[in-house]
């Protein structure tokens, strides 16, 4: 698709989910020169583009009745692999389990924290994101009612 200079264009899916279900889209510009800034809208609610991201980064999430929170991390390297850890707190800063991810060069990983997962189940805290190397990242929360809104990853100092 071309986009003319300080013009739009918008891409619209058929999706119809409800509510909606995971998904990642990347828009690139074949000129490192020009910017693109996305934007995403599903009904009523505005999804924000990924931002980059160097690793660590804290997350809120919701993992209370039906409410969950998703953080995508997209690895935007040309070739070998980010690792990374994670650790999950409470709200009041106990540690309820840790984990690790690995995301291949141009490949994203969601990390979907939600009341069936045990380690998050029926909780709101804080995931911590570890490694090194900058990712792009996004998070949403789907609220019990089924609206989306954006939950910025937060930057941590070493």
């Amino acid at each position: 698709m071309t986009i003319p200079a300080f013009g739009t264009a918008t891409v619209t899916t058929a999706g119809t989910s409800s509510p909606q279900k995971i998904g990642f889209a990347i828009v690139q510009s074949s000129d490192a020169s020009k910017k693109v800034q996305p934007m995403a809208q599903i009904g009523p609610d505005l999804i924000p583009p990924s931002v980059p991201a160097a690793l660590p980064v804290a997350l809120p999430f919701d993992a209370t009745g039906t409410a969950t929170t998703t953080l995508y991390l997209y690895n935007p390297a040309t070739s070998g692999s980010l690792t990374g850890a994670l650790g999950v707190y409470d709200s009041n800063g106990n540690t309820l389990g840790t984990g690790s991810f690995t995301i291949v060069a141009q490949q994203q990983v969601p990390i979907v924290m939600s009341k069936t997962a045990a380690v998050f189940g029926d909780k709101k805290g804080t995931l911590y994101v570890s490694g090194s190397g900058t990712v792009l990242a996004m998070g949403i929360r789907t609220g019990s009612d089924g609206r989306l809104e954006m939950v910025m990853p937060e930057a941590v100092s070493h």
